[in-house]
C-alpha cells in the first residue's frame, strides 16, 4: 500500500487494486471515499463513489476495511493481503488499543499535538497528515509526500509527517 498527501487536508491510499481518498472534499478521482467523521456533508459529485463514513465492515478491490464509530470520529483497520493499518482522527488516539500487530498507524491530526502524543505508539511508526502548523512542535517528524509499507525501511523512522 501507497499513502499520499493530496492537496488540502487528504490524502490517498493506492493498493494494488484500488484507490482509497480519504478526508479530501475536492479530489476528482473519487471512487472510494473515506471520512473519518461520520457527521461530514459530502459534496456533491458528477460520479456515484462509495463513501465509508460510519461502521462497518467492507471488501472493496481485494481490501478488508473494518470502519467502527467512537463518538462523531470513524478509525479504520485496513487490510491487502500481508499488510495493515489502523487509520484514525488524533481526537480518538487515547480510545485506540493494540497497534502492535499493524504495519502503520496512520493519524490524521486535528488539533496541535507534541512528542509526547506519539509515546503510545512506539512500538509502529505513526504517519500523519494534517495542515503543518498543527505539528510544528514536534522536532523528530521526517517530512515524505509518498510512503510505501511494503518498503519497511521507509516507515522505520520515529515520525512521518505526509507532505504534498
Amino acid at each position: 500500500m501507497d499513502l499520499i498527501k493530496l492537496t488540502g487536508e487528504g490524502i490517498k491510499i493506492k493498493t494494488k487494486k484500488g484507490s482509497f481518498i480519504v478526508d479530501s472534499l475536492s479530489n476528482p478521482e473519487k471512487d472510494v471515499v473515506m471520512y473519518t467523521n461520520s457527521k461530514v456533508d459530502s459534496p456533491l459529485l458528477e460520479t456515484e463513489p462509495i463513501i465509508l463514513s460510519g461502521e462497518g465492515e467492507y471488501e472493496i478491490a481485494d481490501v478488508l476495511i473494518k470502519a467502527e464509530n467512537i463518538g462523531d470520529s470513524v478509525f479504520f483497520t485496513i487490510t491487502e493481503e500481508n499488510q495493515s493499518m489502523l487509520l484514525f482522527p488524533s481526537s480518538i488516539a487515547k480510545q485506540i488499543k493494540d497497534t502492535e500487530n499493524y504495519d502503520a498507524v496512520v493519524i490524521k491530526v486535528e488539533n496541535s499535538l507534541d512528542e509526547s502524543f506519539f509515546s503510545p505508539f512506539s512500538s509502529i511508526t505513526p504517519i500523519v497528515f494534517a495542515d503543518g502548523e498543527f505539528l510544528d512542535q514536534i522536532q523528530s517528524k521526517k517530512k515524505h509526500p509518498k510512503v510505501n509499507l511494503s518498503k519497511r525501511e521507509e516507515v522505520e523512522e520515529s515520525i512521518i509527517q505526509l507532505v504534498k
